[in-house]
């Protein structure tokens, strides 16, 4: 037994309607976007670096997540990249924001010298937001 196609679209529209995630999947470009994010592995700290239009990856592991291990192996990531993106996305570590202000992510003025040595702008993910 086969669906038909208007029937097919239309099920999708419903099912779409009570679904709604209330945004657009983001769409990226070339060099525009780099993620970074600190995670674990037993007591080592794990930083990696995504490409967001490549997925090209770039991890490294530290012995902390202080901002000058952070400004190191970000600096060592643009080289082993070979540029700088336009946008580095950051969740809201903590060695990288100076203040929340309505809930928007203040840099600390040392990762605004940071970003500006290597023109790129610092963006934040929104506060517990998964997605």
């Amino acid at each position: 037994m086969s669906v038909s196609e208007p029937g097919l679209a239309c099920a999708k529209a419903d099912w779409r309607a009570g679904h709604h995630r209330g945004r657009r999947p983001a769409v990226w470009t070339p060099g525009e976007v780099l993620a970074i994010d600190w995670g674990t592995a037993g007591v080592l700290h794990v930083f990696c670096a995504v490409l967001a239009w490549s997925r090209v990856r770039f991890v490294r592991f530290a012995d902390n997540e202080r901002a000058a291990t952070t400004f190191a192996l970000l600096a060592e990531c643009f080289d082993v990249l070979g540029g700088v993106p336009k946008v580095v996305l950051a969740d809201r570590m903590g060695c990288l924001k100076g203040a929340v202000v309505a809930n928007v992510v203040v840099p600390s003025p040392a990762y605004v010298r940071f970003a500006s040595h290597y023109r790129f702008r610092p963006d934040f993910c929104e506060a517990a937001d998964p997605e």
